[in-house]
């Protein structure tokens, strides 16, 4: 009898042995065994960059590069290196690298020294392949390879140097750069690459090696990403001594009111009380109002916020020192789409996030601030009786990205001529008409016309310009047409058209908005067609807004003057009926997030989903955190003034990390969200926590970076895309229900390994590296006390249709024995995984009945988790909400994604996630992009982690050493005993029962495709299953091996 142990590096002819799980009262043990022999005999003994030596000066590192092959296209090759990830620039030459993230002192310069390059060999290899763009193929992505000339046309190595540094990057504290070793480089011109075995260099360090010492979370983050950790311990730089600010909400009584529409807004004594305000409690001088400025925020951490500041009012109270419920409180009030002057020029703004602007009014305390009263007597000097007027026109019908983003466009050309009809009243004839146009797409041309009459050509650019083409209006009083007619036909998508024209100043229906800009000095202005008792407001500015008496009117025509400072300045001019109505008046309730004193763990939730989202906050604090959730509508208020915007998540979050002790390491956000945040389809669902929406991306992986200007994320967020109480109530009882460990079992030790095959569609019909991707996980990234569960698309048959249907079968029947993990990597889109259809979330989520025995998901592929899409359902978020069953948490990208990067990110998650005791979730995913190289960033972003950030997997609790016979034989009776350890002492008090399962062996596959060998490992069928007892920590047991076992060349 030998120490089982001891056994690891040997291979056992015929069977292989695995202790699946051991039982208790209440408790259940770790597995130890999995096909004993195999992985030590088949583990390749992957590359690494090793940190050879570290000081005061710095690290020294040295990179060993792994085993070459070349993939054989017929446009050209592929490097592959093992252990190797390829370079992700979009154009560039595909050559492998390696890299590792290097901890810095938090001051001083950082530089590369002592470059040294061994073994350098040029290699004759034609056309290397290079890195391609994602677009979109049949409903999954496709890669597209498309050279980059500037790389490509020059005779010179790509890259110039064999080791690269990054630039410095802030996670939680800690300065960080990233180092890229470039074993391979290329010369496209030559057709040759220069191929070296050792890299060494030195990272030196100037500056001050001293700083904070980081929280436990900061530590365990640290140790996840950077190749130092115990140099760094000391080297957080320290927290900036930052004062909470406290809420302007949280006491008093705040009144929100909603505007849609330019215009001086009219709040009456019986809005308030219908808001619930008692107008005897309100003393009228005390009114205030107050604005944010109704702009989308910066997304940038470097830009200023606003302020909330006080507009002046004009309080209409009879003269008796009461509001009652006729009296009146006037204000301006602007929309969120509106024109904005920035220094002398003048740009359209129309917010992405809402259409409606917030304005807040409060009582008490100081006097309010009281509306300039201006003098508005005509000057001796110039009349004016006409202005410039600008009309914006934009209709947002369609995404410009698919299904994706905050950009919206109006409609496609394709060589059309289209016509646009504006309704225009007393313009000047024959004047000068000035039109703008946006089109979206590669330069063309057009003929602009005007009532017929062509203005000039207009020619789009491909940097997303607009073109202006000016002219003499022929204008009409009404209906009047621009024409854009397409010259070439090449596709374009029409985004906006501004017209510009001078018009006289004529109200209609009593009413007239106009701005006079560029002008200095006194100067007079007539307007005609208006009612009695029509008045003047000058607007300079949204806070600067004043009532001007004075005016003479007669027979309705009315003539003011003003002194101008040449500044842009704004004059409603308008009868006493037309002041506006607010979209809503309500009353606010008080919150104060700014004033909270800290935690671990931050739900946002939607109002409706606040119950449930405290019953998870109350979960957490059971287990030691301190945990609280907040309503997104106070983070609205404080963070965006009361404005919809998903930048007003990613603020809080940045207040909460540089205020609160502690401060949050995990942010759960509690409601579902999409890119149709103000509806423009009519038919999507309400907004309950918006998503971050850049371009075609989607990344909630955004609102965690709030430490420096990088993709860095410093808190761990996941989202639970709940949209009813239901939903959620059935998504908190998953979570708790699995980490109070009620269903225990054999489930826990088994991974699910799926695999696409080969086939890619047309363009890619050969190759393998969905295989050998999840191969080299199965091998090197998931520890051996798991039982492996291999589902190979390649084994499996393919239908009529095209389809495999035994392996969507398997993969079923597998995940509803229950799983710790499956990983699928391969082609997919959101609603299904490989074009084989091996999982639909349409059709098959709803078929598993795996209970609590839940597996947590990692999908390497294209579109799982587009939870942002208002419409449609992703597979990802069907598995977390199945109340059957399903998943407990999935990470998956939620756009079009590359397989290389997508699998850097999943083998690094792993890699953090076993790497550490207990890690939970979302830590293992932000620690696995911080280990990822910049160029990988982005693809990793498109990533999200659809759960609790703070779970933590239902691991094996104990260890479990094994003694069994050096060799086994058909027929033969085989004894086995072991030992139960908890934290490496023999568990005395336990008392139990424990699974023995034997497996035949496993069997060695090869196939050659795409120019490469592929070898994998697949499991042998079950022999033996039995349960024996374990008293005091300790059992025997023994099992008859059958008959029909193999040898020989087989492993076992």
């Amino acid at each position: 009898m030998g120490g089982f142990a001891a056994q690891m590096g040997d291979l056992i002819k015929g069977v292989g042995l695995v202790v699946r799980r051991l039982y208790s009262p209440g408790k259940f043990l770790a597995s130890f065994g999995y096909f004993l022999g195999v992985i030590s005999a088949l583990n390749m003994a992957e590359a690494e960059v090793h940190l050879n030596s570290y000081g005061d000066w710095g690290v020294r590192l040295v990179c060993v590069p792994g085993r070459l092959e070349w993939v054989k296209r017929e446009d050209g090759t592929v490097p592959v290196m093992e252990g190797a990830v390829p370079s992700a620039r979009p154009g560039a030459p595909m050559v492998p690298i390696y890299g590792v993230r290097v901890a810095l002192p938090p001051e001083g310069r950082v530089r590369l020294e002592g470059i040294s390059v061994v073994g350098s060999e040029v290699i004759r290899v034609g056309k290397l392949l290079p890195c391609p763009e994602v677009v979109e193929g049949g409903g999954f992505g496709k890669e597209v390879y498309k050279e980059d000339p500037e790389v490509y046309g020059r005779d010179a190595l790509w890259p110039r140097d064999p080791v690269m540094l990054g630039r410095p990057q802030v996670v939680r504290g800690l300065r960080t750069a990233f180092v890229e070793f470039y074993p391979l480089r290329y010369n496209p011109v030559r057709g040759e690459v220069v191929l070296c075995t050792r890299i060494e260099v030195t990272v030196r360090f100037d500056g001050r090696k001293s700083g904070r010492t980081g929280d436990a979370w900061d530590r365990a983050l640290l140790e996840s990403i950077v190749i130092n950790p115990e140099q760094a311990v000391g080297w957080f730089s320290p927290r900036r001594a930052r004062r909470p600010s406290g809420s302007p909400f949280r006491d008093g009584t705040w009144i929100k009111i909603g505007v849609k529409k330019e215009g001086m807004y009219k709040v009456t004594g019986s809005d308030l009380r219908d808001a619930g305000v008692s107008l005897e409690d309100l003393d009228p001088r005390t009114v205030k109002v107050f604005y944010g400025g109704g702009l989308p925020l910066p997304t940038s951490l470097k830009e200023p916020r606003p302020d909330l500041k006080e507009v002046p009012i004009w309080v209409e109270d009879g003269g008796d020192g009461r509001l009652d419920g006729e009296d009146y409180i006037l204000f301006y009030g602007e929309p969120v789409d509106r024109w904005v002057w920035e220094g002398d020029s003048l740009r359209y703004v129309l917010n992405p996030y809402t259409s409606e602007n917030v304005y807040w009014l409060t009582f008490g305390g100081r006097k309010g601030r009281s509306m300039e009263v201006l003098d508005g007597r005509p000057r001796p000097g110039e009349v004016r009786g006409t202005y410039r007027e600008r009309v914006h026109r934009e209709v947002e019908r369609y995404p410009l990205y698919e299904r994706s983003g905050t950009e919206w466009y109006w409609e496609v050309y394709r060589g059309d001529t289209k016509r646009y009809s504006f309704l225009i009243y007393d313009a000047a004839s024959d004047d000068s008409v000035r039109v703008r146009v946006l089109f979206r797409g590669p330069p063309c041309r057009f003929r602009v016309f005007f009532n017929d009459s062509l203005l000039g050509m207009g020619i789009p650019d491909k940097m997303g310009r607009p073109f202006t083409v000016s002219g003499i209006g022929k204008f009409r009083d009404g209906v009047n047409t621009l024409i854009l007619s397409q010259i070439e036909s090449t596709k374009v998508k029409l985004d906006w058209v501004e017209l510009e024209y001078t018009r006289r100043l004529v109200a209609k229906d009593d009413m007239l908005f106009f701005t006079v800009d560029g002008t200095s000095g006194p100067v007079n202005f007539r307007v005609e067609r208006l009612g009695d008792g029509a008045e003047v407001f000058r607007v300079a500015g949204p806070w600067d807004v004043g009532r001007m008496e004075g005016v003479e009117l007669e027979e309705g025509v009315l003539t003011f003057g003003d002194s101008l400072s040449g500044r842009p300045v704004r004059y409603l001019v308008l009868g006493p009926s037309k002041f506006s109505r607010p979209d809503f008046v309500r009353r606010d309730v008080n919150s104060d997030l700014r004033g909270m004193g800290g935690a671990d763990y931050v739900v946002i939730a939607h109002r409706d989903l606040l119950k449930e989202a405290e019953e998870l906050v109350r979960w957490r604090e059971e287990r030691g955190m301190r945990a609280v959730a907040v309503d997104v509508e106070d983070v609205y208020d404080e963070f965006a003034w009361g404005l919809e915007d998903p930048t007003a998540i990613r603020d809080f979050l940045k207040y909460a990390y540089e205020v609160w002790n502690p401060r949050p390491s995990f942010a759960l956000l509690f409601g579902n969200g999409h890119f149709d945040f103000r509806n423009r389809s009519g038919s999507s669902p309400p907004e309950l926590v918006p998503p971050y929406e850049e371009g075609a991306l989607e990344s909630d992986l955004w609102f965690g970076c709030v430490d420096g200007e990088d993709l860095l994320p410093d808190i761990a967020v996941g989202r639970l895309p709940v949209t009813t109480p239901e939903e959620a109530r059935t998504v908190v009882e998953k979570i708790e229900d699995y980490e109070a460990r009620k269903e225990r079992g054999p489930w826990q030790d088994r991974v699910i390994l799926v695999g696409d095959d080969e086939w890619g569609g047309i363009l890619e019909p050969n190759n393998p590296s969905f295989t050998r991707d999840t191969e080299i996980i199965a091998r090197h990234d998931i520890p051996s006390l798991f039982n492996q569960v291999k589902i190979y698309l390649m084994e499996y048959p393919r239908d009529s249709s095209g389809e495999k249907p035994q392996a969507r079968e398997a993969l079923i029947r597998e995940i509803n024995r229950g799983a710790i993990l499956c990983n699928y990597i391969g082609h997919g889109n959101y609603d299904v995984l490989a074009h084989e259809h091996v999982l639909r979330g349409s059709a098959d989520v709803g078929l598993l009945e795996n209970g609590r025995k839940l597996p947590f998901f990692f999908f390497s592929s294209c579109s799982n988790a587009h939870f942002d899409d208002p419409v449609r359902l992703s597979i990802s978020e069907r598995l977390l909400l199945s109340d059957k069953g399903g998943g407990i948490g999935v990470i998956a990208s939620t756009r079009k994604t590359f397989n290389r990067g997508n699998v850097a990110l999943n083998r690094n998650f792993y890699r953090v996630l076993f790497g550490g005791r207990d890690v939970p979730v979302g830590m293992a995913f932000v620690g696995a992009v911080g280990r990822l190289s910049p160029d990988l960033m982005h693809n990793a972003r498109k990533f999200v982690l659809l759960g609790d950030p703070a779970l933590r997997l239902a691991m094996p609790e104990f260890e479990v050493k094994l003694s069994a016979p050096d060799s086994i034989k058909a027929l033969a009776e085989l004894k086995v005993s072991g030992k139960v350890y908890r934290d490496g002492e023999l568990a005395e008090d336990f008392n139990g029962e424990v699974l023995l399962e034997i497996f035949d062996s496993a069997n060695m596959v090869r196939r050659r495709l795409g120019g490469i060998t592929l070898s994998y490992l697949l499991p042998g069928v079950p022999l033996f299953r039995g349960i024996f007892p374990v008293k005091g920590g300790k059992f025997v047991g023994a099992a008859r091996v059958p008959k029909a076992i193999s040898y020989g060349e087989h492993l076992g």
